[in-house]
């Protein structure tokens, strides 16, 4: 049975208004912790101990896979895992916990290194990561919070501008991280069933009037304007917004996004004749990307569908993990595309996870996944870091 102990005190005097404070406990002060009848720490040890000790029971193929997978990642020696298992299930209940943060700090600081280690990234969320058990199946499980990442490529040469987009282009489809917001765009609802109607619309009216239209529109009651607002203003603004949509398309700046090879090759061109390209600080972005390519390019990205790592299923509260980190490329529309997609997002509660399956066998591709991850969290990240310092160069006084 807990007690309280505290020394007897003496009766207080009778204030002005007779009232008399009563007998206090020194040890209940907000700066002292209560002295109890018996010690805890033990207690408290061996209640630590027992659940953890289920937990490595109950997780123990996921934690073999777990530090199995920093092993291949290169965070973990032989000499580590010797030591754990020769001591027993405590010390290799440590190094899996130990192995979460090791890969994690890992894939950080790759992902830093590119952006830049002498920058501040105090803001760039790191990614969250846990093992989970889905019946007897373990995950390793990475989440993200949102983010927005828009260049302002039509600023820049022509040419240049071509092989940024194709960079990110390959980082969103290749390195498998981010969305691009055209891609976004196409996932909003309803939008594209506005887009055809506003098409059709333009397309009797060249010279479209979007306030007479909007007028006419509210006025009869024209499907689907009118389930949009009722309010003459906004749905001017809204059809603003769908010809932009429309009008500023990147395959319309620059075609389709160049391979990485032809992205090489143009900067290969720009050192021997066109220094001015070459010095720009968007060509140093290019060569980090081309530098990351030719590192995994020699991967064999095929692998026996049995082996398959990466787990599509998602709960109700939760998005792929692509979501987390959206990519513009300067188009008007892009901000309020970005901003209502994750305004669903928040508003239905969903964070943005992927889940890769821990199988012994398969541990090499897990780590694959994750250090693709990895650079390309970097790549967008220098990639805002270089559009800021274009812009304070754009503000800054001539």
């Amino acid at each position: 049975m807990l007690s309280i102990h505290s020394e007897p005190a003496e009766t207080q005097a009778a204030g002005a208004y007779g009232h008399r404070s009563g007998p206090s406990a020194p040890s209940l002060s907000l700066f002292t912790p209560p002295r109890l009848g018996v010690a805890l720490d033990g207690l408290l040890e061996e209640v630590r101990e027992r659940r953890a000790r289920a937990y490595f029971d109950e997780h123990r193929p996921g934690i073999a896979s777990l530090i199995l997978l920093a092993h291949e990642m290169g965070v973990v020696s032989e000499c580590d895992i010797d030591r754990a298992v020769s001591g027993g299930w405590q010390n290799v209940y440590r190094l899996h916990r130990e192995s979460l943060g090791r890969i994690a700090a890992h894939l950080e600081a790759q992902a830093r290194a590119i952006a830049g280690t002498d920058r501040s990234h105090g803001d760039f969320e790191s990614l969250g990561m846990a093992l989970e058990r889905r019946d007897s199946e373990f995950r390793l499980l990475l989440w993200s919070g949102f983010r927005f990442t828009q260049v302002s490529l039509s600023d820049v040469p022509r040419e240049l501008g071509r092989m940024v987009y194709g960079c990110l282009c390959w980082i969103v489809n290749r390195l498998g991280f981010g969305l691009l917001a055209q891609n976004a765009m196409d996932m909003w609802f309803d939008l594209e069933e506005e887009l055809a109607a506003y098409e059709d619309y333009r397309k009797e009216h060249p010279d479209a009037d979007h306030r007479q239209f909007a007028r006419e529109a509210l006025t009869t009651g024209l499907y689907p304007f009118c389930e949009f607002t009722n309010n003459l203003d906004d749905l001017v603004r809204r059809l603003d917004f769908l010809r932009s949509v429309l009008d500023e398309r990147a395959d319309r700046w620059w075609g389709d996004p160049p391979d990485m090879a032809e992205i090489r090759a143009a900067v290969v061109r720009w050192r021997r004749r066109s220094p001015d390209l070459y010095h720009h600080p968007w060509t140093g972005f290019i060569r980090q990307a081309v530098f990351v390519w030719k590192r995994l390019r020699h991967r064999n990205t095929a692998e026996p569908e049995s082996f398959a790592v990466i787990d599509d299923e998602c709960d109700e509260a939760e998005a792929p993990l692509d979501y987390a980190h959206m990519v513009g490329f300067g188009m008007s529309w892009e901000s309020e595309v970005a901003e209502d997609f994750y305004n669903q997002l928040y508003q239905t509660g969903e964070t943005p996870v992927l889940r890769l399956k821990l199988h012994p066998v398969a541990i090499s591709k897990v780590a694959e996944k994750l250090e693709s991850i990895a650079p390309a969290r970097g790549l967008l990240r220098l990639a805002e870091m270089i559009e800021c310092s274009q812009e304070s160069q754009n503000d800054a006084p001539h």
